[in-house]
Order: structure tokens, then sequence, then C-alpha cells
């Protein structure tokens, strides 16, 4: 028995001190961040009492597999867990089809220029998600190691995040995660009605970035969220590349009938909730984003900010022929509202974001630029 324990605490510092060597990486390629289980969560022992008091029933309950641990709805697989360490892998897959059509279409952008469409028509392994969650040595010690891969890309990325609870109002973390601008970047991902974002948030969201954050119950049922990240995206951003400005953000939510809303807080009532399940919040993100490159070169690095018709806003010629935006302030501020009753799930969100304060090679007919959507 003290061999065999050895032996798998043995093999889990391993695995945590090589997710470790990923936590700050020279290059960012992944988007999305792997769905974290709450800090003090056992997975392994999702009850249909406990859940049904949450209100929603069994279909959380785990499911006892003698020859490989438990697996849980939404929670994943249980591989092993003793008094002072744990380990639980999750797998998440997409493959799809698209066919945008017609296949020859082009659009005018905001100043007139003809742009084409680039519409496909193939089928993609779209997304491979793995992540392995659990404790070390103290229950409110915390890590989560994913594996991330975009077929359509031929991304890969191990990234992860640790965290401690000192107490249910605090708990402090760090490693990859969101900008806090939108809600969907808070841990629904990929506990979605569809495979991807909402077209309306999607061109207004900030992105993923190396984090240091704080969050917690301050209140009953009321939560909250600060971070302090690198910069809006580190997607293919190298260190030396960063600027010194560092970005911010913030999130509140309120859950007030049932005190949940659903593994992660998800989309979509598959719980099927019998108590209404009510979810309020509001997120915020400011930056001083940068093109993470000379305005010399033909593309840039950062590729994170577009305007709405989808031109990227650091590419020369953004906002005013053969000019290039190098900096810009960028500001969202979104709120959410929404319920869950007996597989109906009702949801609406608006979002304002605003770029100003631009600094470019040339004059540009803006000062400011602010979109609205619902």
């Amino acid at each position: 028995m003290y061999t065999t324990l050895s032996l798998r605490k043995t093999i889990l510092f391993s695995v945590i001190v090589f997710a470790l060597s990923y936590l700050t990486p020279l290059d960012i390629f992944a988007q999305d961040e792997a769905p974290m289980p709450s800090i003090m969560e056992d997975t392994s022992t999702v009850t249909a009492s406990k859940d049904s008091s949450a209100g929603y029933p069994s279909v959380q309950k785990g499911y006892e597999n003698l020859t490989a641990g438990e697996f849980t709805p939404a929670k994943g697989f249980d591989i092993f867990k003793t008094d002072i360490v744990s380990l639980n892998i999750s797998f998440y897959g997409l493959f799809r089809y698209i066919n945008q059509m017609p296949g020859e279409q082009s659009f005018n952008d905001h100043l007139g220029n003809v742009r084409t469409v680039s519409a496909r028509n193939d089928f993609e392994w779209q997304r491979s998600f793995i992540w392995l969650t659990g404790f070390f040595y103290d229950k409110r010690f915390r890590y989560n190691v994913s594996v991330w891969s975009l077929g359509s890309t031929q991304q890969t990325l191990i990234f992860g995040q640790l965290m401690y609870q000192f107490n249910k109002a605090f708990t402090l973390g760090g490693g990859i995660g969101p900008n806090l601008g939108i809600r969907s970047l808070q841990g629904t991902w990929p506990f979605w009605l569809s495979s991807d974002r909402s077209m309306g948030e999607e061109v207004l969201r900030p992105g993923f970035s190396a984090t240091l954050y704080g969050t917690g119950e301050v209140l009953p049922r009321f939560y909250y969220k600060a971070a302090v990240c690198n910069n809006l995206s580190q997607l293919g951003v190298k260190s030396n590349q960063l600027t010194r400005d560092l970005t911010y953000g913030a999130s509140l939510w309120w859950m007030p009938t049932t005190g949940e809303y659903g593994p992660r807080g998800g989309w979509g009532d598959l719980e099927d909730h019998q108590e209404v399940a009510t979810r309020f919040g509001v997120s915020s993100t400011y930056a001083r984003d940068d093109r993470h490159n000379p305005a010399t070169e033909s593309s840039p690095i950062n590729t994170q900010v577009r305007l709405t018709d989808g031109v990227l806003l650091y590419e020369t010629g953004s906002l005013a022929p053969g000019v290039t935006v190098q900096k810009s302030d960028f500001f969202i501020i979104s709120g959410d509202a929404g319920f869950k009753y007996r597989g109906f799930n009702f949801q609406v969100e608006f979002f304002y974001r605003r770029l100003s304060n631009f600094l470019a090679t040339g004059p540009v007919p803006e000062s400011e630029i602010v979109d609205k959507a619902v």
C-alpha cells in the first residue's frame, strides 16, 4: 500500500511540475480556457440529494466504476483520490462540416473597400480539449492542466492554472485565464447550445492571457472575480513582444433563487431544473492595447480586436488609407440576465465597447469608436 501510494504521488507530482513549465509560456496559442470546477468542489461525490437542493435532479449523480474510478456527467472521471491528492480528467471534442454559401462572395467595408470572402466548404475535427483537475496536499490548493488543440489552424498548447482558497470569500489564482469582459469567457465554454460563441459577442470580446486573479462569494449567492492580465490577448504574442501596459477586469454576478446556474454556469438547461434558477451579472475589461509589432510590418500580431465589419483594427488602412494604428484604449462592459426551468433557458445579454485614444502613424477620422449590441 505504501509503495502504491508513493508511486501515485510521484506520478501526479511529475504531471504538475511538467504543467508548471507551461503556465507562462513564451508563445500563447490558445483562445479558450478549460472549464473549472468550484475550488472546494469534490468532483466524485455529487449526489442526487445535493443536486436536488440546488434545483436540478440526479442527472449529476456519479457512476462508480471499480476498475477505472468514477464518472460524473459534466465533471469527468475521477482517476484516483486520497486525502492529500486527487486527479480528475475530462475531455471534449468537436467534429463539424461547414459550407458557406455562395462560394464566391465579397463585401464592402466601412471605408468602401471591396473585400473577398474566403467561403469554406470542408469537414474538420475542429477542437480537442483535455483537462486535468484536482488538489494537491491540501484540498484548498487546486490545479488545472489543459491540453488544447484546434485542428483548423493546427494549434496545440498545454497550459493551466493554480489556485488556493483562503476562505469562501477569497481564492487566489494564477495561470492562463480570461479577460473578464463578457460572461462566456468565465467558465461556460464548452457548455453551450451551439459549438461557437454568439456572433454578437465574438466580434467584441477580449481574449485570454497570463493572469493573476481573485474570486469568491462575498455575500450569500453573490460572487465576484477581479483579474490583472498581461494584455488583451496573448494569442501568438511572445513575452518579449509584450508591453508594460497590463489589462484589468472585473465581474460580479448574483444567483438569487437557487444559488447556482448549472455546471460552470453553462447555457441551456441540460440539468432540467425543477426550481427556477436565475443569474444576473455584469463584467468589464480595460486595456491599453498594442499591435505588438512595428507598424512597418504588414500584418499585426494582435488579431483580437476587430471592427464590427470584420476588419482588424491594427492592420494598415483600417481607419484611414495608408495609416496604421499602433495602440488604442479598449474598454468593454457587458451585462447578462437569464433563467432556467425544466429544460427551458432564456438568456439576454448586452455589450458596450469603446475604442479610443488611438496612437497611429497618421491622422484618423474618428477619435473613438463605440459599438453596442444586444
